[in-house]
Parts: structure tokens; sequence; C-alpha cells
């Protein structure tokens, strides 16, 4: 009995030795493998293959110029403001009719505008931005076709002026500014504007603005955002244009290249009374002569200068029966307007005397001073 439970206890501790030496096998691996577990795995890269590119966030391309693309044409418009003049049209009676504008291009006075602003006219004004009241002494160029004039106006200290640009690229949806009178009071004087289409026609090139315009902007001129002078606001609107049109200032550059730099200025309604007028203004009335006037004589030391000065009418009722030589004098008052209008010497009839009268009545000279000037007139059939 005693030698069976010796058996028995020894065999239980060679079977816990066994599990000892087991345990103490394994704990090392068992180690490992939460190590390993921890660790992350490193990456396994084939040996052939370029490193993976690393993605870097791209900032986004600059959209495209669209309309909604804004333009601060605050420093531009300011730059070619003092060139921009507003100008005003009369007929031979005197009565005004309309105003526009228009941009100097030299020193000496030769000033861009649409021939629209012209029509009819036989003198107008230029109000430039500093104030002065120019007289335009007649166009030196007149192309209906394309709506462009060139106008010149008297000026002895010069004014400021701006060259067009024909080589700047114009675009659709390209924003624009249109260049008012700071005159008119508008607060920005710019007009901001996207090019909306492009055409072309017998009169040339342009292009069409996304909103309409004041009338008083007709001859304005147009700049991009660099302030390059690029077209001149049309009085005219092509076929499938809508909004304000603008001609651009290639034509106007053909139009100043074919002017003679000895031409006189001239007024067309003035200078070719005897013509009939064209089908379009109705039926052909009679030739209107005026009368001539040879010398007008300030009797006042530093005259005004004359604004506004057209020649009488022969009158209808005495038309290709009288003719008379009167001599007038006429006063003017501190702010220009006529205050009175003497007959010195008579034309020898009543009807002429009261057209010489009449006419000088309208005759309008510079603000500055109270002064009086002798008018001769000489009325031929």
């Amino acid at each position: 009995m005693y030698a069976m439970n010796k058996a028995r206890i020894g065999f239980f501790v060679g079977l816990l030795v066994v599990v000892i030496l087991i345990a103490r096998h394994n704990a090392p691996s068992t180690r490992r493998e939460k190590v390993s577990a921890v660790a992350p795995a490193p990456p396994k890269v084939a040996e052939s293959a370029a490193p993976a590119p690393q993605v870097v966030a791209q900032p986004p391309a600059p959209p495209a110029e669209t309309p909604s693309r804004t333009v601060d044409f605050q420093k531009p418009a300011e730059r070619i403001a003092p060139a921009v003049a507003l100008i005003s049209t009369f007929d031979v009676s005197g009565k005004l009719l309309r105003t526009g504008s228009g941009c100097f291009i030299s020193q000496d006075g030769k000033l861009l505008t649409s021939a629209d602003v012209l029509k009819g006219a036989a003198h107008a004004v230029a109000k430039v931005s500093d104030g002065r009241i120019l007289n335009v002494t007649g166009m030196l160029a007149n192309v209906p076709a394309l709506d462009l004039a060139l106008l010149k106006a008297e000026t002895q200290k010069g004014v400021p002026f701006v060259e067009p640009n024909e080589s700047a690229k114009i675009d659709n949806n390209i924003p624009v500014a249109i260049v008012g009178s700071t005159l008119m009071r508008r607060k920005p004087p710019h007009f901001d504007r996207i090019i909306a289409a492009r055409g072309s026609d017998a009169a040339g090139e342009w292009f069409g603005l996304s909103a309409a315009l004041p009338d008083d902007c007709t001859g304005a001129p147009v700049i991009n955002e660099h302030g390059d002078f690029v077209g001149i606001i049309s009085g005219q609107r092509p076929e499938g244009a809508s909004g304000a049109v603008a001609r651009s200032v290639a034509n106007a550059q053909s139009v100043i290249a074919h002017v003679d730099p000895h031409a006189s200025p001239s007024w067309e309604v003035a200078d070719n009374n005897d013509a009939p007028p064209p089908p379009a203004e109705g039926p052909s009335a009679p030739p209107t002569k005026t009368a001539k006037i040879s010398l007008v004589r300030a009797e006042t030391s530093g005259m005004t200068k004359l604004l506004y000065s057209p020649k009488p009418k022969f009158p209808a009722q005495a038309r290709g029966q009288l003719q008379g030589e009167g001599r007038y004098r006429v006063r003017f008052a501190a702010n220009g307007q006529v205050q009175d209008v003497e007959v010195l010497q008579s034309a020898r009839n009543p009807a002429l005397d009261s057209a010489a009268v009449s006419t000088l009545r309208q005759w309008k000279a510079a603000p500055g001073q109270q002064w009086s000037a002798t008018v001769p007139i000489s009325f031929q059939p």
C-alpha cells in the first residue's frame, strides 16, 4: 500500500515539472506576439516600383473672364476724365439741339465724338472738366457712315488729351468703363459695363455693351481695365445689337489719318446752305441764303470771347429782291447773354434789319465782363 502511494506522488510531481517546463518555453513567444500586435507592420515596397507620388492640394485655377468679374475702374477713369468734354450743339437759329460727350486727342483741341451728336449742328461749344467753355470752330472730319466726327475747339493754353489705342485687345465678356464728363456731377463719373457682343458691318468693328447709357454719354470714350482708350459710344445701333454700342478706335484712327493737317474746320450746315436737304430729311426746300459778316470789332478792351455767333438768314419775303449792308452794336452782359442790339447803320429795309437784330440777340459770349461789339452785316440775294 505504501509503495503504491509513493508511486502516485512521484507521477504527480513529474507531471507538474513537465507543465512548468512547457510554460517557460512558451512565455517569450507570447510576449513577441503581443508586441507584434501593438507595433504596425512595415509597408511592403516592391523593389522595382517608384515611390508613390505625394498628393498636394492645388489652389483652384483663376476663373475665366466672365461678367461676374469685377474691376475697380476708379483710377483709370480718373486719369482720362480731364480729357472728356461735354459738347452742346446748336442749329442755325441758336436752338440747343443736343448734349453729348467727346474726348480730346490732342493738346491743341482736336475733339473726337460721335457723328450723331453733330446732326444738324451749325455751332457747338465744348465744356472742359476745369470749367472752361471752348468755342468749337467746326469739323475737321465728319463720317456719318462710321458715326465718328473730329472737331476743333479753340484753346490758348491747351487741353488734357488721351491718344486712342487701337492695338488694345477687345474680347467678349471683358469689363470696360465709359467715362462721362465730371461736369454731370455723377458719383462715380464712369459706368461699368461688360462687352456682351461683337460684330462688324460696313462701318467697321463695333461692340455691344451689357446695358444702356444716358444720352449725354454718346461720344464718350470707352476704356479697358488698363486705362486704354479703346472705343467711342455710338449714337447708332447696328442690327442685332442691344444695349449701348461702341465703335472701335481703329475706325477713329482711319478717320484721323486722312485729315489734312492744314485743313480749316467748318460747319457743314452753315457752309452748305445752298444745297437741298437729303431725301431722308423730307422734300427739298428752297435754298436758304445767309448774310455775310466780315469782321466783328470789339468796342471794349479785354473783350470776352464769342461762344455762339450764327449768321442771319436772308428774309424769305425779301429773297431775290433786296440787298443791303448794315452795322449793328451788340451789348453783352457779364453772364454772356445779349443785353441789347442797336442799329448803327440800317440795311435800308425793315425786313433785313429785323432779321439781323433777331439773330444777333441769340449770340452768346463766355461769362466775364460787360462789353460791346460792332457787327457789319451784308445781305446779298
